[in-house]
């Protein structure tokens, strides 16, 4: 493995992600869920910002829901069609 940070999609750097991600439980909403309970126009226009932002051709908030779908064609389909990858 490199000794940079950067996604491989080689087997073992899969097995290491499969490997901390049994060993550290993290739960993906737990910022946002904090975060909505803070009532705040700030935070609210922040959290709009960062939801529309757009990373590889879609928004932040449309990558969300595809990557949370368990639907492997649907996640297939937006590898392949925004970052190329098959």
């Amino acid at each position: 493995m490199n000794s940079h940070l950067c996604y491989e999609p080689t087997p073992e750097y899969q097995l290491k992600i499969r490997s901390l991600l049994e060993k550290y439980k993290y739960r993906l909403d737990t910022n946002y869920a904090k975060i909505d309970r803070i009532v705040h126009p700030e935070i609210e226009s922040f959290k709009i910002k960062v939801l529309d932002a757009n990373v590889h051709g879609l928004r932040i908030g449309s990558w969300s829901k595809v990557l949370s779908s368990d639907n492997a064609d649907v996640l297939g389909e937006y590898f392949m069609k925004y970052l190329s990858i098959k």
